[in-house]
């Protein structure tokens, strides 16, 4: 399982990519995929909350 910060460094990537994009389409589509992993960050970030508490330790990868 990934950790927060992994899906979080994903998203910047994207973020990254989509400032590069050559076309309006190609820097949408990544910037949706940016979008994607916040949200998948932040389910993550939800889940341990209610599994240990509103502060996981750095390594979260407690499934």
């Amino acid at each position: 399982m990934k950790t927060v910060q992994d899906y979080q460094r994903h998203a910047a990537e994207c973020d990254d990519l989509a400032k590069k994009a050559v076309t309006p389409e190609h820097r949408d589509m990544i910037s949706q995929m940016a979008e994607t992993w916040r949200m998948l960050a932040e389910q993550r970030r939800a889940k341990l909350v209610r599994r240990v508490g509103p502060n996981p330790a750095p390594s979260d990868k407690g499934d």
